[in-house]
């Protein structure tokens, strides 16, 4: 009777928490109507008076600690009460509490505000985790929440100049070109958003390049399981030495510190060095203020491999400038290798460095450089070196070019193409060898777990591998002492021909829905090359063109949106589905083989 009656007042606890946390969830995203109206307008709109949304935004401030304390008085864990509550909501807890103190300015809390909003809608995604709800269901409506919200967001009037509105379908493409860190874009991001349209830019391209970070970086560690909270360390303690036994806390922690810190020592590289002007350069460029804010914009934007640039012409007026080939294409390589690789790379060197050869992880096992790393670090080498000497023989044979000055083009063209976005040279004023080259790079792209796009280098390198130990007459395929399992090679097959099918897709759409050029056969070559240029762009979330996209039709505006997103959430989602698709339907029947005809 006794444990009946506890389980009952534990079963009327835990309701009353979840109630708490729902009603906190509420008031947060309420704040969201003052901000909004503060800070999305030129003007403050409806005629409202000073310090009315201010006041109205700390009253819900107020309530929302109100709830806090309500739900505290219920918490049973940590020792009970507030200081258990605090304990397990650090994070809520410390922003109140910066709030509380910074309630006097309204742009601080506002801040505070957002950070509360993020926690909002993580706390209503673990709910969801737990109620049973596919990852990879959970990866595409956290994209489209985040491309839905940016497109509300850009269509305020504060986001641009009074002058240049921008509509629903500009608004929509230039979120979701953000969000999937692509980079094309309908209106130029200098001149034709004001700084709060920018920030949000800005803000969707680091939510979208870290949601991809953290997503593929947890189906890295448990390809082949479904994903949940509640599992995660027994998953990252089971990972083959990615992590060194490291949770998965600790594994996405140390991902957003590189992240971050990355970031933010490439943003200082760029004040420090950048000049005062050049041809493109920001009007402010030469202000503190201003160049910090640009300096940050660029940095993120090449990390995530974005695209998204507030100068004119991207970088082109940076062309033989140092900071392009070496700071702009460390950032763009280091966000396309991806995290794994990084940590990998980080954690070897480190071991050796301290202990030698032979060192052993917190797992017991020995700590090395993992297969993974060892295919994606010669693979990108590989295709940075072909891509680049492709793109040198077309600079040096059609461009006319000093070999100094093609050799710089076709590093950082080389670098750029798997799918950073920026150039220092446009697309459409370089040779047809250079852009079939950039071509073939695009739709390669990045790496898993990474910012980039593409059908990713493990692919690529997986089905090479195959045919070459094939055509040795070897039964399985083989990399660096290691044999990849058969279902490995089929899901980078399955990738691959995805890709075809979504460029391919993309491609025949455009032709009808912007068919210039394609009426004459004189004109058919050159305006088809632009559209699959465009298509394999957008698919790979790359972010070049060739003068294509801000020609586009509306409708072919929402076609290559499509493609965008398609090309950003569509492998690694598929990915996610057939791994949790692989356990709950196993093989139930072996069926006879039988020969068919190749060749």
């Amino acid at each position: 009777m006794f444990i009946e009656r506890r389980s009952t007042r534990s079963a009327v606890g835990e309701g009353r928490l979840l109630t708490g946390g729902m009603v906190r969830g509420v008031i947060a995203l309420m704040m969201l109507v003052p901000v909004i109206l503060e800070l999305g307008w030129h003007a403050r709109p409806f005629g409202i008076p000073d310090g009315l949304l201010h006041g109205v935004l700390v009253v819900l401030w107020v309530a929302h600690l109100g709830v806090m304390w309500w739900s505290a008085a219920m918490w049973r864990g940590g020792g009970g009460g507030w200081r258990g509550f605090v304990a397990h909501h650090r994070v809520e807890s410390f922003v109140m509490g910066l709030g509380l103190v910074m309630a006097w300015s309204f742009g601080a809390l506002s801040w505070c505000v957002a950070v509360l909003v993020v926690l909002t809608i993580l706390r209503g995604h673990a709910w969801l985790v737990g109620r049973g709800v596919s990852p990879s269901v959970l990866f595409l409506m956290s994209f489209v929440l985040l491309i839905g919200s940016g497109t509300g967001l850009l269509m305020l009037p504060a986001a641009t100049p009074p002058e240049k509105r921008i509509g629903v379908i500009d608004a929509l493409f230039t979120s979701t070109s953000a969000v999937c860190v692509t980079g094309l874009s309908v209106r130029d991001t200098g001149t034709e958003f004001t700084r709060f349209g920018q920030t949000v830019i800005l803000t969707l391209i680091q939510s979208g390049g870290l949601g991809i970070i953290l997503f593929g970086a947890l189906l890295l560690l448990a390809f082949g399981g479904a994903v949940d909270l509640r599992s995660s360390r027994e998953i990252t303690g089971g990972a083959t030495g990615l992590t060194g036994g490291m949770s998965a806390g600790d594994y996405l922690k140390r991902v957003v510190g590189i992240v971050f810190g990355v970031e933010l020592a490439g943003a200082a590289l760029l004040y420090f060095f950048w000049p005062v002007s050049w041809v493109g350069a920001p009007a402010d460029l030469g202000e503190a203020g201003g160049r910090v804010f640009h300096c940050v914009f660029t940095s993120v934007s090449a990390l995530c491999n974005a695209g998204f640039s507030t100068t004119a012409n991207s970088l082109q007026g940076l062309r033989l400038h140092w900071t392009t080939h070496v700071v702009i294409a460390l950032l763009i390589t280091a966000g396309g290798i991806g995290m794994p690789v990084i940590i990998n790379l980080w954690g070897t060197a480190r071991a050796r460095v301290l202990r030698g050869r032979g060192a052993m992880g917190a797992d017991g096992k020995l700590i090395r450089l993992t297969l993974h790393t060892k295919i994606v670090l010669v693979t990108t080498l590989v295709v940075y070196l072909v891509g680049g000497f492709g793109i040198l023989m077309s600079r040096l044979s059609w461009g006319g070019e000093s070999f100094g000055a093609a050799l710089l083009d076709a590093h950082f063209m080389s670098v750029t193409t798997r799918t950073a976005g920026f150039d220092t040279v446009a697309p459409n004023q370089m040779g047809i060898l250079s852009r079939f080259v950039m071509m073939v790079q695009m739709f390669i792209g990045g790496s898993p777990a990474s910012t980039a796009g593409g059908v990713k280098t493990v692919a690529v390198a997986a089905i090479g591998l195959t045919v070459w130990n094939t055509i040795r007459g070897r039964a399985e395929t083989n990399a660096f002492g290691r044999a990849l399992t058969d279902e490995m090679v089929r899901r980078a097959a399955v990738l691959i021909v995805l890709g075809l099918v979504t460029v391919a897709s993309l491609a025949t759409v455009l032709t009808v829905t912007d068919p210039r050029g394609l009426e004459s056969e004189a004109g058919q070559a050159e305006a088809f090359e632009e559209i699959l240029f465009e298509s394999v762009s957008a698919c790979g979330t790359v972010g070049l063109t060739m003068g294509l996209t801000p020609e586009l039709s509306d409708e072919g505006k929402v076609a290559v949106s499509i493609g965008m997103f398609m090309g950003r959430v569509g492998p690694l989602a598929f990915l996610m589905a057939l791994a949790g698709a692989a356990r709950r339907t196993p093989d139930s029947a072996r069926y006879a083989r039988e020969d068919v005809v190749m060749g």
